[in-house]
């Protein structure tokens, strides 16, 4: 699972108007390129979540990328 947060509600990234609060993906919703792209986007704060994790609220200890706003 992936969450996006937007810095700025309705940020436009990868096709996706992405919204300020916490949106959730599933993992194959972007390709790979895409998901660097969204990893690299400064705007956005984008975290993979291990498997079994979505929904609960909590990134947990250790998500598996996470990139800074």
């Amino acid at each position: 699972m992936i969450r996006i947060t937007a810095g700025k509600d309705k940020f436009r990234r990868c096709g996706v108007a992405h919204p300020a609060a916490p949106a959730e993906y599933p993992n194959e919703r972007f390709t790979a390129d895409e998901l660097e792209a969204l990893l690299g986007e400064p705007m956005l704060v984008v975290v993979v979540l291990p498997d079994g994790d979505a929904s609960s609220g909590d990134v947990g200890d250790k998500p598996e990328k996470a990139a800074k706003k």
